[in-house]
């Protein structure tokens, strides 16, 4: 069969990785919005969010929200470029956790950067310090080092399927991850 899941989060319930109580906050500006979509079919799954940014009243944007929202899109952009045949899970983890070390969002980071996609969803091997298994093309995997902040109630969580290649992963999704698409004024 085949099954397709959306989820909205606004506000302080996107500070969070996952948050499992079913919370409503009506979409307001200077804040952080989640569309998180997933799907599968045939009993095999995968992931497609996006992190969009609601400007405030005079049109511009949270410094703080900002940079974690660009540190997170790029780590996602690392970790396709990362993502290549004959690399291993622990390395692709180690060049995202470093960068987000080196951009200065350490105490935003609250999970490894991704997992293995496939029929039990969250499964081996993961993008995590620690596991050395070797990528092999075709291999599936989430795209989600996002980072978070509860104290100031936003956070980051993208995700989409990436498929290991040869010279690079590519995406599964084609929906943007640009300032262009994700930077909103309403």
């Amino acid at each position: 069969g085949t099954t397709i899941a959306i989820d909205v989060r606004v506000g302080p319930l996107t500070a969070y990785p996952h948050p499992n109580q079913p919370q409503f906050n009506r979409i307001s500006r200077n804040a952080a919005l989640q569309v998180a979509g997933g799907a599968s079919i045939g009993g095999y799954g995968g992931e497609n969010y996006r992190a969009f940014i609601l400007a405030n009243a005079a049109g511009g944007f949270d410094a703080g929200m900002s940079k974690l929202w660009e540190v997170s899109q790029r780590s996602c952009d690392m970790q396709v470029e990362l993502s290549t045949e004959g690399s291993t899970c622990s390395h692709v983890a180690h060049e995202i956790l470093k960068f987000q070390v080196e951009q200065g969002v350490q105490k935003y980071i609250y999970h490894r950067p991704g997992h293995g996609e496939g029929v039990e969803g969250h499964q081996a091997p993961y993008l995590a310090l620690g596991d050395y298994t070797m990528l092999r093309r075709g291999m599936c995997f989430s795209e989600e080092p996002g980072l978070y902040d509860p104290e100031h109630g936003y956070g980051f969580n993208w995700s989409d399927t990436v498929v290991v290649g040869l010279k690079s992963g590519y995406r599964m999704s084609r929906v943007p991850y640009s300032k262009e698409w994700c930077w909103l004024k309403i």
